[in-house]
């Protein structure tokens, strides 16, 4: 019996300065048995001739165009014609390790049982590898003891993205399972709690095979770039995401036992909006006043604030408070280091 079929769905964007890196990276797998399905936004720079050129040398990659309509639009669309047994997932601005489709087919081969796997990564800034911190201590676990460990930082790049992880394509279409095109924060993560209504375990791989790019536009300067617009569809979209985890506990029916922890995802929401009113929102006084007011009226977050005891709501911030001014040393650590 062959080897089976992986289909890796690649969104991209304008893409051109990156795309042939990560398409590379794909073709350079030690595991073969892929297509790599290209789904091009509507790009308007050099994107599509660099993927068709790639296309030409290998059978494998496979272009497609759609009208432009966002990364989720680009990524249900793979979904529609993937043929693999599994599907993968990788953004056009990373790549992968040679090892990265062997080591995550591996883990759902040899246990019919796994429904998700999951790997580390790095962090690529300028140019260097930045490991992320241990999540989650390798190998199987139950669906419902995964749920209860992504509480301790459900909004973490490691729980909510799809590119660090592997999925049975039978589950996603038979629950005709689909990207939210209508949300722009969090997508992901509501794919993949909405894919763990399925009965089965979730295993992690503790290998890092997967790097993720940094943008080369600072997160400060898109933070400091922010207006209530902006603020306003976060946090339309963030309610969308809480509706969808707290419903997943609920209906593994562990909602009640976990009420509080559930909850602390409010309280990280509302800390770091405080945090930004205070030092990197470059609002007019009545704005920051008047989102304030508006965030701290929201039933939810209200609701938070009664339910998560007073001591983990302080400790929070400062905490938060620590890791902003360590990750502003870090940055021009990082900065000098690339400078010499």
């Amino acid at each position: 019996m062959g080897k089976a079929l992986v289909s890796i769905i690649v969104p991209t964007y304008n893409g051109e300065k990156c795309i042939e890196r990560c398409l590379k990276s794909l073709l350079m797998q030690s595991y073969s048995e892929i297509e790599i399905l290209v789904v091009d936004d509507e790009s308007t720079d050099r994107t599509s001739e660099k993927v068709k050129e790639l296309e030409n040398e290998d059978p494998r990659i496979k272009y497609y165009k759609i009208n432009h309509s966002g990364v989720s639009a680009a990524r249900n669309y793979g979904l529609s014609i993937a043929k693999g047994k599994y599907i993968m997932f990788a953004d056009g601005d990373d790549y992968t390790e040679p090892d990265f489709v062997q080591k995550m087919v591996e883990s759902m081969e040899d246990d019919d049982s796994i429904v998700l796997t999951i790997c580390r990564y790095n962090r690529v800034i300028s140019g260097q590898k930045y490991p992320i911190k241990k999540m989650l201590p390798s190998g199987k676990r139950s669906c419902e003891k995964y749920l209860v460990e992504t509480l301790a930082d459900p909004g973490h790049h490691y729980f909510g993205v799809v590119w660090n992880k592997i999925f049975r394509s039978e589950i996603i279409q038979k629950s005709n399972l689909r990207f939210k095109e209508h949300i722009s924060l969090g997508e992901d993560f509501i794919f993949s709690l909405e894919y763990l209504t399925e009965k089965g375990s979730v295993n992690v791989v503790e290998d890092k095979i997967y790097n993720y790019c940094y943008q080369e536009r600072s997160s400060l300067s898109r933070v400091l770039e922010k207006n209530i617009k902006d603020c306003q569809v976060e946090f339309e979209n963030r309610k969308s995401i809480f509706k969808v985890y707290k419903n997943t506990f609920k209906e593994r029916n562990i909602y009640n036992k976990y009420k509080s922890e559930i909850y602390k995802y409010w309280i990280v929401f509302f800390n770091r909006q405080n945090y930004s009113l205070k030092h990197e929102y470059n609002w007019s006084f009545e704005d920051k006043e008047g989102w304030k007011k508006q965030i701290s009226e929201y039933t939810e977050i209200e609701k938070a604030r009664h339910i998560v005891p007073g001591i983990y709501i302080h400790g929070h911030y400062i905490l938060f408070l620590i890791s902003q001014s360590l990750k502003k040393i870090l940055k021009v650590l990082i900065e000098k280091m690339v400078i010499q």
